[in-house]
């Protein structure tokens, strides 16, 4: 829609990055980054991952133009470079996703969307634990209907990334081909398909071109 915002961003030499989780979901001290890996305008709609934001085809404008933007009404957020909570960010990965089907975006884009959104949910959990604000039973349904979400969307995120690699080049998502195993390796250990682990895992142990922490990785999860 040629409208001009400012939209915040993370400055990666002001972090420390931590341990990441076994499915390599990004972890740093203090910040969730993952809450700010999407973009969102407030006039037209248009949202998504920042590394696709500028990416559009023509065709894809019109779509948009159809889907998303005739369709949409004016976030009220405020400022557009306010600090984005938890819940706004999962609004505005859901808006990104919604954007990706409308504009018919790659498998692997749509399935990241999902992974990541699931990643937020995790990181939601993982607050309302640490802060303890809400009463008991009010916490435990909260966080069950969180869990609840994360499934899902993770569950679309592995299927979509299984249909990805039978039908993309690599790399995918950013991804070279072990980094990727690796990934699908983890998120079939963490829904408990523990054959199709074993699988990513043998397949990763007999690569000649793997790294050294993907292999140590994948030795842990054959333990596991």
């Amino acid at each position: 829609c040629d409208n001009a915002f400012s939209t915040m961003t993370i400055k990666s030499g002001k972090i420390r990055r931590m341990q990441p989780d076994f499915d390599l979901r990004p972890r740093f001290e203090y910040i969730d980054v993952n809450k700010y890996d999407v973009t969102s305008c407030r006039k037209c709609g248009y949202t998504a991952l920042n590394k696709e934001f500028a990416h559009l085809t023509s065709g894809q404008i019109e779509l948009i133009t159809e889907g998303v933007w005739k369709n949409y009404k004016l976030a009220n957020e405020g400022i557009s470079d306010q600090v984005p909570d938890y819940d706004l960010s999962i609004e505005r990965y859901k808006l990104a996703l919604y954007n990706s089907v409308v504009k018919k975006a790659k498998i692997s884009e749509k399935a990241y969307i999902c992974l990541k959104i699931a990643w937020l949910y995790r990181g939601k959990i993982e607050q309302l634990i640490k802060e303890n604000e809400l009463e008991a039973v009010k916490l435990i349904k909260v966080l069950e209907e969180c869990k609840k979400e994360e499934l899902k969307f993770y569950g679309n995120a592995y299927d979509g990334l299984i249909e990805a690699r039978s039908k993309e080049n690599f790399p995918i998502c950013g991804m070279d081909m072990n980094t990727f195993e690796m990934l699908l390796a983890a998120m079939s250990f963490n829904l408990d398909k523990l054959e199709e682990a074993s699988h990513f895992v043998s397949t990763l142990l007999i690569s000649r071109t793997i790294s050294s922490g993907i292999k140590n990785r994948a030795i842990d999860l054959k333990e596991m």
